[in-house]
């Protein structure tokens, strides 16, 4: 990983810079005149962080972190710039001010600033440690086992593919929730979701798990293939959900199989990106058919896809609005909404909580109008409405140091392929702060995160004397 993280941040460094010039020299409106200020204090900050590069190379969930930063800092940018993506679009409910935008690019530098500071100020508190610690090295393997617990789960979700099978196809073949609305909120409020999407990824990782071992054993490259293919089925069972969770498994897959195929999967991995783009694609068409519906040609339609860059990134735009939101709704949002935000996104709970005093709600009455789309709230602002702007990123760096937390218990060096792929699920979701909010992440931990990892730690913690390694 060394090197290709070398390669990496040349990369970075080269496109920054490319951002930086074109942000400044390219046409802006008045409310975007300082964007060009968010790609320069990157590449600045990213040039003196060494303990960001450090830890990069050594650790999933940091370099996840890096990659989401770059994505939003400077990917975004650039296309904001390119496109002069500057104009709410139609189905906006407001007007937003010059000045509205200009806040609202005070407060990305902010939150960026304050992440890299978290690194520089506590990423040895918690790196070096998990470095240093000799005991680690002779750790006993956390193989992944057969056990009772495991047996008894697959039976039960089998019952209920069986009983509920229209249920399950629906849902694993069709796209139900169409690109204006959170699928997360939907599926937290589904227990069947829950005990699909745990037999599936159980069984995924018990098929990838057995494919590493027979390929370790006698080194056949079609056990290769059979990993791939599992990964491409499993991702294409999530084309009912959203396109952050068709594209995850394959990023998890190639980040902790990179050292376990050699150099021998380069055409795989070309084959997996043709794939994943093609997929991509049939979920876009679904949920955005007016992109391909028009005649305008390819490169209008990218360039109306990328035109919805701010809002997945949580960037100026919905951080303009959001800094108007919070000046209407301020006297609505506190502690409390905070409190449902968290529960209300979390099974059998969410029905107890009152949907109408969450800031999600709010901000969706505010900037569309209570219409049947819907906006994520940036984190930053989400913690801007409870603990005022003074305090508007404690959210987003309260999640960066629980991802450096929970990575130092992560042994990726273990023969577990399920765990090590749960664990870097969760690393992933704090890392997403930076363009989700209270309600996505708690949704991600209690539906696809809790579920499937209580499976599994309670399948290891019972013993049973017939229980049979996988690996």
């Amino acid at each position: 990983m060394k090197d290709k993280y070398k390669i990496y941040k040349k990369f970075v460094v080269i496109i920054s810079v490319i951002t930086c010039i074109i942000s400044i020299i390219s046409y802006k409106t008045e409310g975007y005149k300082y964007i060009f200020f968010i790609p320069i204090v990157y590449l600045i900050m990213f040039l003196l962080c060494k303990r960001l590069h450090e830890y990069s190379r050594h650790n999933k969930g940091m370099l996840i972190l890096n990659g989401f930063m770059f994505i939003k800092y400077v990917i975004s940018i650039l296309l904001i710039c390119i496109y002069q993506d500057y104009k709410l679009p139609r189905y906006y409910a407001i007007n937003v001010s010059d000045y509205s935008y200009q806040l609202a690019t005070l407060y990305i530098i902010i939150e960026m600033i304050s992440i890299f500071f978290i690194i520089i100020f506590f990423a040895d508190f918690f790196y070096k440690k998990k470095n240093d610690d000799k005991d680690r090295i002779n750790e006993p393997k956390n193989t992944l086992q057969i056990g009772p617990i495991l047996i008894l789960f697959i039976i039960i979700a089998i019952v209920f593919l069986v009983v509920y099978r229209d249920e399950f196809i629906s849902k694993a073949l069709i796209i139900f929730s169409s690109g204006n609305s959170l699928t997360e909120n939907i599926e937290t409020n589904n227990f069947l979701y829950l005990v699909f999407n745990a037999f599936k990824i159980i069984v995924m990782g018990l098929l990838v798990n057995k494919f590493i071992f027979l390929y370790r054993t006698n080194k056949k490259r079609r056990y290769i293939l059979y990993s791939y293919i599992t990964i491409c089925i499993y991702s294409f069972l999530q084309i009912s959900t959203s396109r952050m969770n068709i594209i995850l498994p394959f990023i998890f897959f190639l980040l902790l199989t990179e050292d376990i195929f050699d150099n021998k999967t380069r055409t795989y991995n070309i084959i997996l990106i043709l794939f994943l783009g093609l997929t991509f694609s049939i979920v876009s068409s679904y949920k955005n058919p007016w992109l391909y519906s028009n005649e305008k040609g390819v490169l209008t339609n990218i360039k109306s896809f990328s035109n919805g860059i701010q809002e997945y990134t949580s960037n100026i735009r919905p951080m303009a609005c959001g800094v108007q939101f919070i000046e209407n709704y301020k006297e609505k949002i506190d502690l409390v909404t905070l409190f449902n935000d968290f529960f209300g996104s979390i099974p059998k709970i969410s029905h107890l909580i009152d949907g109408n005093n969450r800031i999600y709600r709010y901000y969706n009455l505010y900037v569309l109008n209570g219409s049947s789309m819907s906006q994520v709230v940036p984190m930053t602002i989400a913690s801007a409405a409870y603990f005022t702007p003074l305090f508007c990123f404690l959210m987003v760096d309260f999640n960066i140091l629980l991802l450096m937390f929970f990575e130092t218990k992560v042994n990726y060096g273990s023969d577990n392929f399920l765990h090590n792929y749960l664990c870097l699920y969760l690393l992933f979701i704090f890392a997403s702060c930076l363009n989700s909010n209270v309600q996505m992440l708690t949704g991600r931990i209690f539906s696809n995160f809790l579920p499937s990892m209580l499976i599994l730690l309670l399948n290891n913690k019972i013993k049973y004397r017939s229980r049979r390694n996988i690996v």
